[in-house]
């Protein structure tokens, strides 16, 4: 849905390639819709809150973001690992 609204054709054809990567499609259910409503309610935008939400109930070991409204609130996140990429290659690499 989100990627249909995209105005950036460039961006839309490139999610829609990078979507064949994807292992785990998350359907919503009642406790990542609660998720998502407690991210909403904690300052999160409401299409991040449902994708916070959704990669918490996949067991994703992280998400990678340069979103700063995200990066602000790490401390409100429980159960998934937050970085953006240039702090993931760090962590990586040490």
């Amino acid at each position: 849905y989100e990627n249909s609204r995209n105005p950036y054709v460039d961006r839309k054809e490139q999610i829609n390639i990078w979507k064949k990567y994807s292992v785990i499609n998350i359907i919503e259910n009642t406790d990542v819709i609660k998720k998502a409503v407690f991210l909403n309610n904690k300052g999160f935008k409401k299409f991040d809150s449902l994708h916070i939400a959704c990669a918490i109930e996949s067991s994703c070991d992280y998400i990678l973001t340069t979103d700063d409204n995200i990066l602000k609130r790490l401390d409100i996140l429980e159960g998934i690992k937050v970085n953006d990429l240039i702090g993931f290659i760090k962590e990586c690499l040490s």
